[in-house]
């Protein structure tokens, strides 16, 4: 069953939450640009809870962000850069111990390799079939959130630990821990540098 709350995580469940050593999260937006677009909702998928939805408000979600900056549970992102770029623009937040299935892909497949989307990974990885469909573009500040929009947004963070584990595998084997490590561990400076408008000060 997945759960839906607005503007904040309830704090009885953030205690739930927090017991947990990994969650899954992801967001979704009314647009692809965090400079000028909206987050709209953040969804979390704990073990020890199941998925929830949090309806995005203007109010500042401190339990939510209490969450994400808890060096102590390991926050799994699909394409983190993305979501953190909405999270930090609308709250300013510092966000610690994250870890990004994208960049565990494209670490074990190469880079120039295709198929990093999480619907092509969780086919090829875990035999899970996700439907994207219109609910993708829809619009996610709606009054209400139709079913199918609810489905769709559950399914992106319930089988992120699993892809996450498979993932992580590959990255053991090929002796890639240290690297993928030091990865996560710049997307918080990453996303400061884009918010100040530098961007990618390491090229030419």
């Amino acid at each position: 069953m997945t759960t839906i709350f607005r503007d904040d995580i309830p704090t009885t469940v953030l205690t739930v939450l927090e017991t947990s050593p990994i969650v899954a999260c992801d967001t979704e937006t009314s647009g692809l640009d965090w400079s000028n677009d909206r987050l709209e909702l953040c969804q979390i998928f704990a073990p020890t809870y199941g998925p929830l939805l949090l309806r995005v408000g203007d109010k500042r979600p401190t339990n939510l962000i209490r969450l994400i900056q808890d060096p102590h549970v390991k926050k799994v992102f699909h394409h983190a850069p993305f979501d953190l770029a909405f999270m930090y623009r609308a709250w300013q937040l510092e966000p610690r111990n994250i870890v990004c299935t994208k960049i565990a892909s494209k670490l074990v497949a190469g880079n120039r390799a295709r198929e990093h989307s999480l619907q092509a990974l969780l086919e090829s990885r875990l035999g899970v079939k996700v439907r994207k469909g219109a609910a993708r573009t829809s619009d996610w500040g709606a009054l209400s959130l139709a079913p199918e929009q609810v489905e769709y947004a559950a399914n992106d963070v319930k089988h992120l630990i699993p892809l996450y584990e498979s993932l992580l595998s590959d990255i053991k084997a090929g002796e890639l821990e240290d690297l993928y490590s030091r990865c996560c561990d710049f997307l918080s400076t990453r996303c400061k540098l884009d918010q100040l408008g530098l961007g990618d000060i390491f090229s030419y």
